[in-house]
């Protein structure tokens, strides 16, 4: 059955209650100068599959990414790929003189119907910045609220015991000498 991916169905899905299954690891790892971790996610009725992933740069805290995939589109949709449906970003490079691009702020990347019309399954072209966050741990707990999942803390081994820290909380925090 083909699904129509309209405003509202792309939002049910990122925001449909959900539940982490499996992790990759208990922990971040570091590969390819980053460090990340991988989950997957089940909608808690039981017909949508996700993978969340968690990278950050090794080199510079503030870059990072997390994003939500949906991976069985094929049984609602008719696309043969993986959708990437959310990303939740930190300041990065964009090749763009800084103040000209927002890319350089903390920010959020979303799709859209416009997306899935011209196949661009991979990089969600709507873009806001978000002051909900100012670190890795803010904007995972900010992910975590915005895409629905009820049981991050338990399965994803964040530093601090819940959303309730994220304001007490830096990036510095977490820093090794």
């Amino acid at each position: 059955m083909s699904r129509i991916l309209d405003e509202i169905f792309l939002f049910e899905l990122i925001s449909c209650p959900k539940i982490i299954i499996r992790v990759d690891r208990k922990s971040m790892v570091s590969k390819n100068r980053s460090q990340r971790n991988n989950a997957n996610l089940m909608s808690t009725c039981e017909r949508f599959l996700f993978e969340m992933f968690l990278r950050r740069s090794d080199e510079f805290y503030e870059d990072f990414s997390i994003g939500l995939v949906w991976k069985n589109a094929m049984e609602y949709t008719g696309i043969n790929k993986d959708i990437t449906l959310l990303r939740v970003q930190g300041p990065h490079d964009s090749k763009v003189p800084e103040g000209k691009d927002l890319h350089h702020d903390f920010h959020i990347h979303q799709i859209t119907p416009q997306d899935i019309q011209e196949k661009r399954y991979k990089k969600p072209a709507h873009k806001a910045t978000c002051g909900s966050y100012k670190s890795f741990e803010q904007a995972a707990w900010h992910f975590t609220e915005l895409c629905g999942i009820t049981n991050p803390g338990d399965s994803l081994g964040f530093p601090f015991d819940g959303p309730n820290s994220r304001d007490q909380l830096s990036i510095d925090d977490f820093l090794t000498p």
